[in-house]
């Protein structure tokens, strides 16, 4: 369960994929669910915008060009202003060893593509009740 205190009523989500179909999917779907949504095209996109303004759920691509996911949110749980956002990986490669990278980079959930938009929304209530 995500213990930070959010400051706003409604959710925020940031939703990291270099793939634009997945993205427009996932951004347009979580919208529809009443969240506030920004999304990122890469890694380096996503932590200016999460420094800026601190999403409560991350969404975060495993493989990104440049800094990839996992580095990315090593990053983000480093820093004391995203520290406490939920983050869940989301990616193709879908082994034991996939998840237990993604959990020990940080993340707090794991999500294999592809990923039903009810099952992502399943781990983000999950991460900000």
């Amino acid at each position: 369960m995500n213990t930070r205190k959010r400051s706003r009523d409604i959710p925020f989500v940031l939703v990291v994929d270099d793939v634009e179909d997945n993205l427009d999917l996932y951004v347009e779907f979580l919208r529809a669910q009443g969240f506030r949504v920004s999304s990122a095209v890469d890694a380096e996109s996503a932590l200016e915008l999460a420094y800026e303004d601190p999403p409560d759920v991350v969404v975060m691509d495993f493989a990104l060009p440049g800094m990839d996911g996992l580095e990315a949110t090593r990053r983000l749980k480093a820093d004391e202003r995203t520290s406490g956002a939920w983050i869940i990986v989301l990616t193709a490669h879908g082994s034991n060893d996939d998840r237990s990278t993604a959990l020990a980079a940080g993340a707090d959930d794991f999500c294999t593509k592809p990923c039903v938009p009810t099952v992502l929304l399943t781990k983000i209530l999950a991460g900000i009740e």
